[in-house]
C-alpha cells in the first residue's frame, strides 16, 4: 500500500479560533470543541455557540461524510460526521 499525505486526497483545514468578538456577535451558531469529537462519535447535546457571517458558515459548516480529527489531547482521535 502507498502512503500519501491526506492533503493530496482531501481537503484539508482547521476550524474557526474562539475570540471575545465571537461571543457576542448576532448570528450564533452551535460549535464543536476537541472535547466533542470522541473515538467513533460526535457529542452534539449542549453545544456552545459562537458568531458566524455567512461566508464562514459557507466554510466551516460540516457536510455529510466529513472526517473530524483532533490536533489537541489524543492527536488523531477521529469521526465522521
Amino acid at each position: 500500500m502507498k502512503m500519501v499525505p491526506l492533503g493530496t486526497l482531501a481537503d484539508v483545514q482547521l476550524g474557526k479560533m474562539l475570540s471575545p468578538k465571537s461571543k457576542t456577535g448576532t448570528s450564533p451558531f452551535p460549535y464543536l470543541r476537541n472535547q466533542d469529537v470522541q473515538w467513533g462519535r460526535i457529542n452534539v447535546t449542549g453545544l456552545p455557540t459562537m458568531d458566524f457571517s455567512d461566508k464562514e458558515r459557507a466554510k466551516f459548516e460540516l457536510r455529510p461524510g466529513d472526517l473530524l480529527v483532533c490536533e489537541g489531547g489524543e492527536p488523531g482521535r477521529c469521526a465522521v460526521w
